[in-house]
């Protein structure tokens, strides 16, 4: 219950926090059941004890400008990053857009999941490409040209359902 934004939820077999794309392959590769958590929001965990390992992607926070150039800069961003850190980091670098989903709980990998957004706005509008890892334990890279999305959906949930 202590990594569920509503505070509830009983004992999980256990919780593993991952900092880098490898650890999760690994942990993924070795369990059955599990629950890929990053802020807790929208998520309702039953109080119960859970035969399931969550999953938490709360320390898998990176946010580092990759590219700078003349008419856009490129930054990339761990999917824990917790969504008031992103709008923190957009506004100490100068950069503009992500106005419109500032005050959304949650983190940057549940708003991608589920292209959130608000007031006009939706994630998808800012992204280039994201990184997935696949049903097959890959991890690549998709152009957002080559992903389904639309209004609070997108091909990762379906495939995930």
């Amino acid at each position: 219950k202590n990594y569920s934004n509503m505070k509830i939820g009983g004992r999980a077999k256990e919780l593993i926090f991952i900092e880098k794309e490898d650890e999760l392959t690994k942990v993924l590769q070795t369990r059955d059941k599990v629950f890929l958590l990053g802020n807790g929001t929208n998520t309702l965990i039953n109080d119960r004890d859970l035969d399931i390992s969550f999953i938490s992607l709360k320390e898998f926070n990176k946010m580092e400008i990759l590219e700078k150039n003349d008419d856009f800069d490129l930054v990339s961003i761990g999917a824990g990053t917790n969504l008031d850190d992103l709008i923190d980091f957009m506004d100490e670098n100068n950069y503009a857009g992500l106005e419109n989903i500032a005050g959304i709980p949650g983190s940057v990998g549940g708003l991608v999941n589920m292209n959130g957004g608000a007031y006009g706005s939706e994630i998808f509008d800012h992204i280039v490409e994201i990184e997935i890892l696949d049903n097959e334990f890959n991890l690549r890279t998709v152009k957002k040209e080559n992903m389904y999305f639309t209004y609070r959906k997108t091909e990762i949930q379906e495939k995930n359902g």
